[in-house]
């Protein structure tokens, strides 16, 4: 069962309150979170088809969702980074600036730029933020940096 916005506020108060979260409060956090793998996956479909790449997924854990309360004034409903998507190949800045404008256009409603070497955009589907991130690979390093703070394409 899909829960109300104050819901989803009410139960990050919780969780960022707690000492020990409750049970309860663990699994409405992973239903939570399992609802923003179904809107990643929808947006990476949609992704996928204008880039012509299947995107990196990355779903947060649910410590690093209870600890990114706790460090930050956020209110759950607002974190936009639970789950993320992320293209990732070899491109030029020009390369990487037309991709985002293809994106953008058909689907972003809201841009971000992350350092020189990273876009985020931001989209909303079914009143879910969603980010999704198109990086290039700099010749020589690979690039470590990461939009929205993780530290690579796997689950944390």
């Amino acid at each position: 069962m899909a829960l109300s916005r104050t819901q989803v506020d009410k139960l990050g108060d919780r969780l960022r309150r707690a000492d020990v979260p409750t049970d309860d409060d663990l699994r409405l956090l992973s239903d939570f979170r399992e609802e923003r793998r179904g809107v990643m996956d929808a947006v990476g479909s949609g992704l996928a088809e204008i880039v012509g790449a299947v995107p990196a997924r990355r779903l947060k854990t649910i410590n690093s969702i209870v600890d990114k309360l706790r460090r930050e004034s956020a209110r759950l409903s607002q974190v936009q980074d639970i789950a993320g998507l992320r293209i990732v190949r070899e491109m030029d800045r020009a390369e990487q600036d037309q991709l985002v404008r293809r994106i953008v256009a058909q689907r972003a409603r809201q841009l971000q730029e992350a350092a020189d070497q990273a876009v985020q955009a931001i989209d909303v589907l079914e009143d879910v933020a969603q980010e999704a991130g198109a990086r290039r690979r700099i010749v020589g390093r690979a690039v470590h940096q990461e939009l929205g703070g993780a530290a690579d394409a796997g689950e944390r």
